[in-house]
């Protein structure tokens, strides 16, 4: 195979305590926690919206929160829940007060970005969205990442930083760092087959 080799100059953006790639509920949830605790954090996600496939995806639901007796995720999880039925983000009256154990969280993905928009704002992390870490600068004898670039509407960035999380989905800067991982439907026997979700909105059931 042929190679082209690409060489530039780009600008530094300024130093951060630690860089969180991908807006999920994960990079999410990590950038939040990191800023709370008082690291300069940068959030960068590819798309428009924070919430992931729950938002971007419209797989508007959590399930599995329990163990059939008692509700087993807390903490900023549930800050987010309480804070998205304070927003009339839950379907079907839910309330996360009063909701069984072995009950799943039904929500609505535009409420959702509006919390997760706010929740990270207020922490006090930079958040850029449309863009991707593109590379990864590692110091191969420390395996140390000094810095990832960064792609998006003004073109590249390089962002050093002292800690890196990778909450891609996708495994992107645990690839650019030469982690090894594992890929599904490569590394496993069968993969869950995708589904396409959908909203519908302002109907008339009973018109007949």
């Amino acid at each position: 195979m042929k190679h082209y080799t690409f060489q530039r100059e780009i600008p530094i953006e300024s130093s951060y305590d630690v860089v969180v790639a991908g807006g999920g509920p994960a990079g999410t949830a990590a950038a939040i926690s990191a800023a709370r605790a008082g690291a300069k954090t940068l959030l960068v996600e590819a798309t428009g919206a924070l919430g992931g496939m729950g938002t971007n995806g419209l797989v508007a639901s959590w399930y599995c929160l329990s163990d059939g007796e008692q509700i087993l995720t807390r903490g900023l999880f549930w800050e987010i829940v309480r804070t998205l039925h304070g927003a009339g983000g839950l379907k079907n009256g839910l309330d996360p007060d009063t909701m069984k154990p072995w009950m799943g969280i039904q929500f609505s993905a535009e409420p959702l970005k509006r919390v997760l928009d706010k929740m990270v704002l207020d922490a006090g992390v930079d958040l850029l969205f449309s863009t991707r870490v593109i590379e990864a600068d590692v110091d191969k004898p420390s395996k140390k990442v000094r810095g990832v670039v960064i792609q998006h509407i003004e073109g590249l960035r390089y962002v050093p930083a002292k800690a890196f999380i990778d909450a891609t989905g996708d495994a992107v800067v645990a690839d650019l760092c030469g982690a090894k991982y594992r890929e599904a439907g490569r590394d496993t026997p069968n993969i869950m087959p995708p589904t396409l979700c959908a909203t519908v909105a302002n109907v008339d059931w009973g018109f007949s």
